[in-house]
């Protein structure tokens, strides 16, 4: 991995390159995913899909984790996908329309298309933590073009927001792995609990990587064991 900054103060000539080649790559997964917001802007929402526009509704109007299609509190999904469908109907007022929809469902869809975006960016960060800087702008670039990350992104449903937390998972734990600090332990345990709450079977990530990990990491000093172990259990 490359320094961030060299000796004399100034940054590095790598890291000014990957950050304004990865803003390019960011700049057009946000035009493309844009454009598809556009194209999909009157289509109905069905499923999930409208399930998860009318928890954001629910929330944005103060009712909480309410089932919004009866009188009753609702836990069929984890909550993570639900507060971020809250962000637009809270801007937008419910009178407003924009093609077939109310302005809201557009609005929720931008912000999945930012949560897109999002991703696409710590995927890029996740390739240059592992490798180098040319492997993570690969993976940017992948990411911002592939369709199966960017399809979702107009559906309004998790898996964009899924995608970036568990994009979030693997740069946490490239990060403990490599400085092995209790605190960044803590910080992979966190970043593993907040990919829960957008899909709940990201709990199994807790038993079959960062238990191992741990184990390898700390070469069976059981001092460091217990202690990361517990760190990454209780942020968790």
């Amino acid at each position: 991995m490359h320094s961030e900054v060299l000796a004399g103060g100034h940054e590095a000539p790598q890291t000014r390159s990957f950050r304004r080649h990865l803003a390019l790559i960011l700049l057009a997964a946000a035009a493309l995913r844009v454009v598809y917001c556009f194209v999909v802007m009157d289509d109905p929402l069905s499923g999930d899909a409208g399930r998860y526009s009318a928890y954001g509704v629910t929330i944005a109007a103060g009712r909480g984790f309410a089932d919004p299609f009866a009188d009753g509190p609702a836990a069929e999904h984890p909550p993570g996908a639900g507060l971020v469908q809250s962000v637009a109907p809270l801007i937008l007022p419910d009178d407003w329309t924009f093609g077939d929809h109310p302005a809201f469902v557009f609005g929720q869809r931008l912000t999945m298309a930012a949560v897109g975006v999002s991703a696409v960016a710590v995927l890029g960060l996740v390739g240059r933590r592992y490798r180098d800087d040319r492997l993570g702008l690969v993976v940017a670039g992948v990411a911002a073009i592939n369709p199966l990350l960017w399809v979702n992104d107009g559906l309004l449903m998790s898996e964009s927001l899924a995608t970036l937390t568990i994009a979030l998972v693997l740069l946490a734990a490239l990060r403990a792995w490599d400085l092995a600090r209790t605190r960044d332990w803590a910080l992979l345990g966190g970043v593993c609990g907040l990919a829960a709450l957008v899909r709940s079977e990201t709990l199994l990530l807790c038993v079959v990587m960062i238990l191992p990990m741990i184990w390898w990491r700390s070469g069976r000093a059981w001092s460091n064991l217990w202690r990361w172990t517990g760190a990454a259990a209780i942020a968790v």
